[in-house]
């Protein structure tokens, strides 16, 4: 094995150590000390985090964003993983605190051979993205907490500022705004937060976290308050040729309310009746 696979071989065995010994190296790899003190260096010119620890015997550590072990992709795997990263160009925030500039010249510096046609990909090939306007400075703190499946306190700024103990377990980006999803455990249900009005995210221990599981349940239950009332709502004709007149064209509304539509489109269900009549039926609804 010369120095260029060794090298290669240890970046992937180091990849899940927090530590190791000069005397592990030694030993896996038959090298002298001396090469393994060039083989660490060369590491280190690699880009692995790497320090030392100081105490007998000496080891070494790595730091948690150590870099992962290298993968081969084919050319189109390579582009199709281009176009995905630029459509972070559309993002005000994201939860992992990169530059995306600097990660597009990281990734087109991989491939100097094909960049041009990298470039002209990302010229040709457009994703319909809403440009995000507002920064949602907690995002990569509600991330952490939603991974680890650990309650939180928020300070949430809406009209005033209040303060809500919640778990989070979901996260979307939508309409230009990135929404968190999280139980109240006040209200012992599901609510939807703006990320960009989260002002500040603290740890909880007053309440015990939930496995994300238990959150893998229909919109009408997830969403549903404990003193909720089923309804039926019956739109009749007078009411469905009115709402019909305050539009332009039907394929116009459609277009201003998708969004809302999509919304409730999981515990509103219209169906219809004899007469021919729409029909909904539901439960009560929470939005922040």
């Amino acid at each position: 094995m010369n120095k260029s696979e060794r090298l290669n071989d240890m970046i992937r065995y180091l990849s899940g150590k927090n530590s190791f010994r000069l005397r592990d190296l030694m030993e896996r790899y038959s090298i002298s000390r001396s090469s393994a003190l060039r083989d660490v260096r060369a590491l280190e010119e690699l880009g692995l985090p790497i320090f030392t620890r100081v105490g007998r015997g000496g080891s070494y550590g790595i730091l948690p964003n150590h870099l992962l072990t290298p993968i081969l992709f084919t050319v189109d795997e390579m582009y199709a993983l281009y176009v995905a990263m630029r459509t972070l160009d559309s993002y005000q925030t994201t939860p992992f605190h990169l530059d995306v500039v600097h990660l597009r010249e990281k990734f087109e510096e991989c491939a100097p051979l094909h960049r041009t046609s990298l470039h002209r990909i990302a010229d040709i090939l457009r994703l319909d993205v809403t440009k995000h306007a507002n920064e949602s400075a907690c995002l990569r703190d509600i991330l952490q907490f939603a991974v680890k499946e650990q309650p939180c306190v928020i300070y949430y700024q809406k009209k005033e500022l209040r303060r809500y103990t919640v778990q989070f377990f979901e996260i979307r980006a939508a309409y230009g705004q990135w929404y968190g999803t999280a139980h109240d455990f006040e209200m012992g249900q599901a609510r939807v937060f703006r990320c960009d009005r989260i002002t500040a995210v603290e740890e909880c221990m007053d309440v015990a976290g939930m496995p994300l599981s238990s959150f893998a349940r229909p919109s009408e239950e997830l969403y549903r308050r404990a003193d909720a009332l089923s309804f039926v709502v019956e739109i009749t004709a007078k009411g469905r040729d009115f709402f019909l007149k305050i539009t332009i064209h039907p394929c116009d509304l459609w277009r201003r309310t998708i969004w809302q539509t999509s919304k409730i489109k999981s515990f509103i269900r219209f169906t219809p009746s004899r007469s021919r009549t729409p029909t909904a039926t539901g439960s009560g609804i929470c939005a922040v």
